[in-house]
């Protein structure tokens, strides 16, 4: 995770809005991104209050993903039994930093939760073979786009074997709106996982440095041909 530019063209900006179908979470946010050697265009919304809290404290995030599981096992807000945790959970968990939890004696408070959601993740491609379906690593933890900004030729094959894996595809059209060959599809899991809390951490160490992105997304306007 080493590069981010918050702010987004206007093509990629089309792009997103045609893989969304339109629909998009109002407050929903763009960042251009590289995220586990992949670029990537993400459509993303803060947590708020999660935000602000992390900010005013000082609170740090979680990477580990045992540590993240430990976690999930307690409610976050109010207090719980230390004996929901086992002696290696504790051990991993006083390693966590500051403002993740808070240890009440015989009880425990799980203070961290989701910094933010991510709607969709588009994957811009020069080409269309198969191996384009190689680079997208974000399937289990959002609805997924490839962007195809070259000519059409092979797109619909491809097209067909994305749909198999809920993959979305949009084929760039240089004089006009953006094509959807496939539509993204929801995530069918909707159930937290230490791994899908970990993407979400990996997304905000990288947008955080711009609290605001690139600002909402508003409908693009076509450019006339």
């Amino acid at each position: 995770m080493t590069r981010i530019t918050m702010k987004v063209d206007d093509r990629a900006q089309q792009v997103v809005w045609a893989a969304a179908c339109e629909n998009l979470h109002p407050g929903a946010r763009l960042a251009e991104v590289e995220l586990w050697g992949v670029r990537a265009v993400l459509v993303y919304r803060f947590n708020e209050a999660e935000h602000e809290r992390r900010v005013g404290s000082e609170a740090g995030s979680v990477d580990d993903l045992w540590s993240l599981n430990a976690l999930l096992k307690l409610p976050a807000g109010r207090p719980a039994p230390a004996s929901l945790l086992n002696d290696y959970e504790h051990s991993l968990l006083r390693n966590c930093p500051e403002g993740v939890l808070r240890q009440h004696g015989s009880t425990v408070e799980r203070l961290a939760v989701l910094p933010l959601w991510v709607d969709l993740a588009v994957v811009r491609s020069d080409h269309v073979g198969m191996e384009v379906l190689d680079a997208m690593p974000f399937g289990s933890y959002a609805p997924q786009a490839i962007w195809l900004d070259c000519p059409p030729d092979g797109s619909k094959r491809l097209a067909a074997e994305a749909a198999l894996y809920s993959t979305g595809v949009v084929q760039w059209q240089g004089d006009g709106a953006p094509q959807v060959l496939a539509a993204p599809q929801p995530l069918r899991d909707v159930r937290i996982t230490a791994a899908g809390w970990r993407f979400t951490e990996h997304v905000y160490q990288q947008v955080r440095g711009d609290a605001v992105g690139c600002g909402p997304v508003n409908p693009p306007r076509w450019p006339t041909p």
